[in-house]
């Protein structure tokens, strides 16, 4: 059987949970390539407009900011996905219908690393077929979700062309490209926060170990916890909003009847926006909770909820609640304003407010931080330096946690979007010849 010479350019893709990157790795120059087509992240979000014609465009589709920019101007009539990745380790999740035809997880994330893989072969002349591809630390806690999650991803990228397919943390990643920056060999605590998942890796660096294709026994720990970002906006939307769609609200079936509070429900469910479209079925029971008059206290709420759930407005609400959050990384207080007249929302957010919203969240994420130093037999004063990637490392609550035990002196960032999938190429030597 004759075999295939190795192909010139290695792939590394960061299949984020909010924002995608691919870069790639020269073999011959030892370089990660630089071409414009790879200055470029974009948010991990899939657009199906709504098919008028089967044959026509049922298969039309569209990534990150055009797919934002479709379905906005499609007034919201089609399929947005987001955070499929926060899926994968969902066993009872098998497929999902678009436009009448069946899609696996597998075959969804296949398109995005399909879109990634098309523009670095428009940057390298090749039909790249090896590849790195990026992981968390921790998909699920449960250790078979975990495989089955991987096993998922590696199924996806085979189907997306790739045949030669290996993985790295993603917080180790992180690690290579900040090893670019350093002199002098350092012990550096990489903590990696996207929209789903919070990771970290304790790793000696040492410049002059950057052509070294085994690095193992330089990895002192690596661990995490399944939140992040998202998580933070769905406290945003329970806490703040979800009682201006009637939760905590009483309704009587007759009137002189006791008083009976709303199902929580579908208030869990209007926390993630992408679950919203599931209530359709819960419609006429929202209708009558507002048809109650005099027997529900909160008409309006239910109204909003209605309005909510019929025109699938969760996507452009949750793009407000996360605008919010991010001004609340410089401000101490910000309008969460949502101006359509069926749900007119126009609330203030207070820093303090949002921290004590999220504390569960920092919680879970300081004791995975906590978890990882033990992990490693280190105390927070062995650490020389930490590097925060990922856009939630922003949130102010969050790097709070590192600032108090480390020091804000011991804290760096780089490139918060870039840095992960610049690694993954950076690992070439490690995986391949």
């Amino acid at each position: 059987m004759k075999t295939r010479s190795p192909k010139r350019f290695i792939y590394g893709i960061d299949f984020g949970t909010s924002n995608s990157s691919v870069a790639v790795w020269d073999r011959q120059q030892r370089a990660l390539l630089d071409h414009p087509l790879l200055h470029h992240q974009e948010p991990t979000l899939l657009y199906f407009p709504h098919a008028r014609s089967f044959y026509a465009d049922a298969e039309r589709k569209y990534f990150g900011q055009e797919a934002i920019q479709h379905y906005i101007g499609d007034n919201m009539d089609g399929r947005l996905l987001q955070a499929i990745k926060t899926i994968l380790p969902d066993e009872t999740f098998k497929e999902t219908i678009i436009n009448n035809k069946p899609y696996a997880i597998e075959a969804l994330v296949a398109l995005h690393l399909k879109n990634l893989k098309a523009r670095a072969d428009q940057a390298t002349g090749e039909n790249g077929r090896d590849v790195i591809m990026g992981r968390p630390a921790i998909f699920h806690e449960e250790p078979g979700r975990d495989r089955i999650a991987e096993s998922r991803l590696r199924a996806a990228a085979g189907m997306a062309g790739f045949e030669n397919i290996h993985f790295q943390y993603e917080p180790i990643a992180a690690a290579r490209t900040y090893e670019t920056t350093l002199k002098t060999p350092r012990t550096v605590l990489v903590g990696d926060f996207g929209g789903g998942t919070s990771d970290f890796t304790i790793m000696r660096l040492d410049p002059a170990k950057r052509a070294l294709n085994d690095r193992r026994a330089d990895v002192l720990a690596t661990g995490g916890v399944p939140v992040a970002g998202n998580k933070l906006d769905a406290e945003v939307m329970w806490h703040k909003l979800t009682p201006l769609f009637g939760r905590n609200a009483t309704y009587r079936e007759f009137a002189g009847d006791k008083d009976l509070r709303v199902p929580t429900y579908p208030h869990h469910q209007i926390c993630q926006w992408d679950r919203i479209p599931f209530l359709n079925k819960d419609v006429k029971l929202i209708e009558k909770l507002i048809h109650f008059e005099k027997r529900s206290n909160c008409p309006e709420g239910f109204t909003r909820l209605l309005s909510l759930i019929r025109r699938n407005l969760g996507f452009s609400i949750f793009q407000q609640i996360e605008k919010a959050k991010i001004r609340l990384t410089t401000e101490n207080e910000t309008q969460l304003i949502y101006p359509d007249p069926t749900i007119s929302i126009n609330e203030t957010l207070v820093y303090e407010e949002f921290r004590d919203m999220t504390a569960e969240v920092i919680i879970s994420i300081s004791k995975a931080l906590e978890t990882t130093l033990n992990d490693a037999r280190l105390q927070a004063s062995d650490i020389d330096f930490v590097f925060l990637t990922g856009g939630s490392s922003l949130v102010r609550n969050i790097r709070q946690i590192f600032a108090e035990l480390f020091g804000e002196s011991r804290l760096h960032t780089g490139d918060t979007f870039a840095s992960v999938g610049q690694g993954l190429a950076l690992s070439a030597p490690l995986f391949f010849n």
